[in-house]
């Protein structure tokens, strides 16, 4: 194996960008090669011509100069030493003093005030898994030092030993003496409280927590490696049919959309061509999400072009400027909702960076016991409330990670492990109703909310406080159901070790970012007290931003990673509700509306409305669902007198529509979850037999429970 991949594979994850770069140097020699080759050939071309003048007049000659390279290597490879060097020592002082320190009042026999056995037992754990953490890195730079010193030799013909034993051998990390004397008391310290003295023993159970912790950590990385090579191995060219699919899709999304816009409609008068055109524009960007002719965020920013160049938005019953249409659209994107979710994705990022999600997760499982419905229910409870927080694709990604070592457990063809799978995947999309931050159809529906001046808005806690009793029992109902449906004869499960042992002794960061968290939450929660102080929650989420990022908790490459594409789709709705308002559209349909469904019960056009929903956004995506038909329904809403209500009930359905694959992104990330032989635990048939008859349950939910909490809080 490479020795980069070592270091890919075995380098611990928060440590990552602090070890030798390795390939970046290596890169550099090989341009210091390249010139060498190069040199090489010119000499060889110019004795085939039999040159008779001196080299440097010849005019195959071509100076070949590889000071700049060797200078550019040596400056990289003394920035990598300096930085190393740094970061072992700032380890070595955060770690061995207090793993020393307990180590010797456990030798002494001084147990007073350090806690039971077990908190002993954990605190060693974690003592022996960092020290040999740092021992691990201390030795991979060591060898990536060497390794990359050699390569150097090689390729220049000279000898660098006395560099590396001047510069290398005086290092700290390089012999790691303090690290290693720390270790054997920590060994020695275990042996005394749990092995009786058995110095040997004590090694072995050190060594095997050791083993299960590092497994535990690393699998997700070694299976998403071998996930992808086995993808990339299998992977087929593109048929010929795909883009003209793709073609014809487009075409026939511009021809209807044309159609529209150039016959008569009854709806409009001759004063209301704007509002035609917005509906012709708006059937082509629904077209274009729903059927994903080219992605989603591709189509969001299409919005704002076609809108000013369209002419469709409208002030005093005027076009609007060019110049003021094309502020009005862009400032649209750019909202307090966009804020509100960058601020949770912030959050989520924080906590799973710092692993604070992951810990959370195993301290739950390990605390269940080991009955399959105990462990499945702790699975759903865990996916839906973690999704509350760090959003329902986190919540997702999190469940299956801390699953993942108890599924490779059981047999391949375990009728629990369909149960675990699926309950991750709708845990996690009930999950996506509970706060505005939970799922970006949320956000959607608060932001039209928001933006309508004749609607009172729904505040943070108001919506956390109608939507969580509802997503509470509807996991326990989806629980049920699972449980029913999927039973087995297996009584009993076993935790591999790196749940039932896992310890969980929070570090000063991971205590930073909790407070952070808990305190914008708070913040959010109590937003109507400060409403004049804040003004909106969109200013609440740029908190967690600046402190995380300010402070070097989260950085660049975590800003690059967050799920921008999630943004802008979400900007691309809010773009087109706009229009849509804007437009005068939504006022035409909505009075028409008014006067098509005057008669009926609004408890009948509710159920309705929610039954439609459930099956459109089981098809497409939540997100687009929600961006295509929250306007509408909002303008229903009003007729009735209950827009709040309404929208809050339509949007918490998008979350709950869960009958096919593509019906969120935990239902994808669950059936992407293969075996150790490729072969996916889930299909299609998965999803209907189970999902479908669930999201009907939610949507009786929503047209009871939920109703019944809305109405008391006058919605």
């Amino acid at each position: 194996m490479k020795f980069s991949k070592q270091i890919e594979y075995n380098a611990v994850p928060e440590w990552r960008e602090f070890y030798i770069k390795y390939k970046a140097l290596k890169r550099i020699i090989k341009k210091i090669l390249d010139a060498s080759r190069l040199e090489t050939r010119q000499s060889l071309m110019m004795m085939e011509h039999e040159a008779i003048l001196p080299a440097d007049q010849h005019p195959l000659y071509l100076s070949v100069d590889t000071r700049h390279e060797q200078e550019e290597f040596m400056r990289a490879l003394e920035s990598d030493l300096s930085m190393v060097d740094a970061f072992y020592t700032e380890k070595e002082d955060d770690i061995c003093p207090p793993a020393a320190d307990l180590a010797q009042k456990i030798m002494k026999n001084n147990l007073t005030s350090l806690g039971s056995l077990d908190q002993l037992r954990n605190s060693l754990h974690q003592f022996y898994l960092n020290l040999s953490e740092l021992r691990n890195y201390a030795k991979l730079n060591s060898e990536g030092f060497r390794k990359i010193v050699k390569k150097y030799d090689k390729s220049r013909g000279t000898h660098m030993g006395g560099w590396f034993n001047e510069r290398i051998h005086t290092r700290p990390f390089f012999a790691a003496f303090k690290v290693d004397d720390t270790l054997a008391l920590v060994q020695a310290a275990y042996a005394r409280l749990f092995t009786r003295s058995d110095i040997e023993k004590a090694k072995d159970e050190l060594s095997e927590y050791l083993h299960d912790m590092v497994i535990y950590e690393r699998n997700t990385v070694w299976r998403d490696m071998l996930r992808m090579e086995r993808r990339n191995k299998s992977v087929k060219p593109k048929q010929e049919s795909k883009p003209l699919t793709t073609m014809i899709s487009f075409f026939a999304a511009v021809i209807f959309a044309i159609i529209l816009l150039v016959t008569p409609i009854p709806l409009f008068d001759d004063e209301q061509w704007e509002a035609q055109k917005c509906l012709s524009l708006m059937v082509f960007v629904s077209a274009m999400w729903a059927l994903e002719i080219i992605p989603l965020y591709v189509t969001s920013f299409l919005v704002p072009f076609l809108v000013v160049t369209m002419s469709v938005m409208l002030e005093n019953g005027e076009v609007m400027p060019a110049a003021k249409a094309a502020s009005t659209i862009l400032s649209s994107m750019a909202g307090s909702v966009i804020f509100l979710i960058l601020g949770g994705f912030t959050m989520a990022a924080a906590l799973s960076k710092h692993r604070l999600d992951k810990d959370l997760a195993t301290s739950i499982l390990s605390r269940v016991g080991q009955k399959p419905g105990n462990i499945l229910l702790a699975v759903m409870m865990l996916g839906c409330l973690s999704s509350m927080w760090i959003s329902n694709v986190a919540g997702a990604l999190l469940c299956t990670s801390v699953i993942m070592p108890l599924v490779q457990e059981l047999p391949p063809k375990s009728r629990f492990i369909k149960a675990l799978l699926l309950g991750c995947a709708y845990s996690c999309n009930i999950g996506g109703m509970t706060t505005p931050i939970a799922s970006p159809q949320n956000a959607i529906a608060l932001d039209f909310l928001l933006k309508d001046s004749s609607v009172e808005p729904v505040s943070f806690i108001q919506w956390v406080l109608i939507a969580t009793p509802t997503a509470l029992v509807l996991t326990c109902l989806s629980w049920a159901f699972l449980m029913f449906y999927y039973r087995t004869a297996v009584t009993s499960l076993t935790f591999p070790p790196q749940i039932s042992k896992a310890s969980h002794q929070f570090t000063s960061t991971q205590w930073f970012v909790i407070v952070v968290n808990v305190f914008t939450v708070l913040l959010w929660c109590l937003e109507s007290l400060f409403d004049t102080f804040i003004g909106a929650p969109g200013v609440i989420g740029l908190i967690p931003v600046v402190i995380f990022f300010g402070c070097g908790v989260l950085n660049k490459e975590d800003f690059n990673q967050l799920p921008w594409h999630v943004v802008y789709l979400v900007a691309g709705g809010s773009a087109l509700g706009t229009a849509v308002k804007n437009s005068k559209l939504l006022d035409i349909v909505g009075s028409a509306l008014s006067k098509g469904l005057s008669g009926l019960s609004m408890i009948l056009v509710l159920f309705a409305l929610v039954f439609f929903i459930a099956i459109i956004t089981s098809c497409i995506s939540h997100t687009v669902g929600a961006s295509i038909l929250v306007p509408m329904v909002l303008e229903i809403g009003k007729s009735y007198g209950h827009p709040r209500l309404f929208v809050m009930a339509v949007a918490m359905q998008c979350s709950g529509s869960m009958a096919l694959p593509v019906s969120g992104f935990p239902n994808v990330n669950s059936i992407s979850i293969l075996s150790e032989t490729g072969a996916p635990y889930l299909n299609t048939k998965d999803f209907l037999k189970t999902g479908g008859p669930l999201t009907i349950l939610v949507a009786i939910t929503c047209c009871t429970l939920s109703y019944g909490i809305m109405t008391a809080f006058s919605f």
